[in-house]
């Protein structure tokens, strides 16, 4: 359980509405009784009253992992990967969701290895997870800055040393604010753009095109995680991590 982030999150968030008609007053009441819930083991009552924040628009990292754990606790797996799956795409670096999620995802029936990476994608990739897309953009200014401070020692340096070590620093300064860019890009991307999704039903025929007459081309189970890559009408093009590519439709699968 997580309860002391949630309440700086949630009293932040009051200020920045200005006491607007979305801020209810109730907010931190019903944290509170979704806590107390799911202590006294009424993990229903916990979903319920953790789901009513959602709807309410409250938004948190430590939501969706308390809320995951209570699905954990209530037997529905599928779920519980899920908001796990969001928690961590609002906080990569959630090392207790990472945690539960990984013992979550060995109940799934499913066990798909990935298809191997060059070291030097897997390098890149362990890079973008260490920070949020807004650290590594908060990173590149900061070195960007670095850059043209080193620059101006350069161009106003007193003595011959000074401007060398000016123009040196200005490359590698440059050159670090200009990696940390891709970097940002990467995980903004990731975060953002790409999307992912937790197969909800317990069994789903994946076809090789978007119809029901398609054929079978392998099956899927419950609390699997996919990669979308296109859609068509009521279907999706999804991808596994061993690279297995086909359709499914819509009311299978929920988006993370």
């Amino acid at each position: 359980m997580k309860t002391k982030y949630y309440l700086i999150y949630v009293f932040v968030a009051l200020l920045s509405m200005n006491y607007s008609s979305h801020a209810s007053p109730n907010h931190l009441d019903i944290y509170h009784q979704a806590n107390i819930a799911y202590q006294e083991k009424n993990y229903e009552k916990a979903i319920e009253l953790y789901n009513d924040l959602l709807k309410e628009g409250q938004f948190a990292s430590e939501l969706y992992f308390n809320l995951g754990n209570a699905y954990y606790k209530s037997g529905n797996i599928p779920r519980s990967i899920l908001n796990y799956e969001r928690a961590l795409k609002m906080d990569p670096k959630d090392e207790e969701a990472q945690f539960n999620l990984k013992i979550a995802t060995l109940k799934i029936v499913d066990k798909v290895d990935p298809v191997p990476q060059i070291f030097y994608k897997r390098w890149f990739d362990s890079l973008t997870n260490l920070l949020s897309s807004n650290d590594w953009s908060k990173l590149f200014i900061v070195l960007l800055w670095f850059s043209l401070i080193a620059s101006l020692m350069y161009l106003f340096g007193y003595s011959v040393s000074l401007r060398k070590t000016g123009f040196v620093l200005s490359l590698a300064f440059l050159s670090l604010s200009l990696f940390s860019f891709l970097i940002a890009s990467k995980s903004y991307s990731k975060t953002h753009l790409e999307e992912s999704a937790i197969v909800m039903s317990p069994s789903v025929y994946v076809k090789s095109s978007p119809d029901l007459k398609g054929n079978d081309l392998f099956i899927i189970h419950e609390g699997i995680k996919v990669e979308l890559l296109d859609e068509l009408n009521d279907w999706k093009k999804i991808k596994l991590i061993n690279g297995n590519v086909g359709w499914i439709m819509n009311k299978d699968i929920e988006l993370i």
